[in-house]
């Protein structure tokens, strides 16, 4: 699991977007509803994560998704850096 944001691989690798440099000011590619909730997973869950019961289905799939991570992080508190 990562722990901080990281737009060039969000962009690069998730995306298939060629990053020139390091500006990230440009207007971001889209991806899709899938492609979302698999970086979400990978985010969230670990790259390593699998479905328990061994469903391949992807509606089934992505049910068991926003299920563990809702039931993970239920409760957490976001803490947010205030600039002064």
């Amino acid at each position: 699991m990562r722990k901080k944001l990281d737009y060039k691989h969000l962009i690069e690798d998730v995306c298939g977007f060629t990053c020139e440099n390091d500006n990230y000011s440009k207007p971001l590619p889209s991806m899709t509803a899938q492609e979302a909730l698999n970086e979400l997973c990978d985010y969230f869950l670990g790259e390593d994560w699998y479905e328990p019961t061994g469903q391949t289905h992807p509606e089934i799939v992505n049910f068991a998704i926003v299920e563990e991570i809702e039931r993970r992080y239920r409760g957490v508190k976001i803490k947010r850096n205030r600039r002064g």
